[in-house]
């Protein structure tokens, strides 16, 4: 973790850049660090995707308006003030991203980080021609 996930209505595209607004959050959080410089996220852990919904409606139903949802999901451990920093840092990445479209249409976006412990957690992955010949 973290992990990162993007919803989206579809009229923002293809004017959001999505891939290089998933970039650019993905570089932000491997910017991180504490107060003692120690990375805040493990890189290896960290994902980020995007998905437009299939289908939306926004406020007052004109099709013109837009909203992008970006939930982060960390696990439990680190301090209120690194994450509200790591926080803000991934706003001001939305915000740049975002910019461009809010001359043309209205956008609500959201940034939401949750925060809690897995009631259940299990992890695979690797090399998998590695995991075949033995070889790691």
């Amino acid at each position: 973790m973290p992990h990162v996930t993007l919803d989206y209505s579809p009229n923002l595209e293809p004017a959001l850049e999505v891939q290089r607004l998933c970039d650019a959050l993905c570089a932000a959080i491997g910017a991180q660090r504490d107060a003692d410089g120690a990375a805040v996220f493990p890189l290896g852990g960290t994902r980020v995707f995007a998905r437009p919904a299939r289908a939306a409606a926004v406020a007052d139903g004109d099709p013109s308006h837009g909203f992008l949802y970006v939930n982060v999901r960390i696990a439990p451990g680190r301090s209120p003030d690194t994450v509200r920093a790591a926080g803000e840092a991934l706003a001001r990445v939305v915000e740049t991203a975002i910019a461009p479209l809010l001359g043309e249409r209205t956008v609500g976006w959201t940034l939401q980080i949750d925060e809690r412990a897995a009631a259940f957690d299990h992890k695979g992955g690797g090399n998998l021609k590695a995991t075949l010949t033995g070889r790691a």
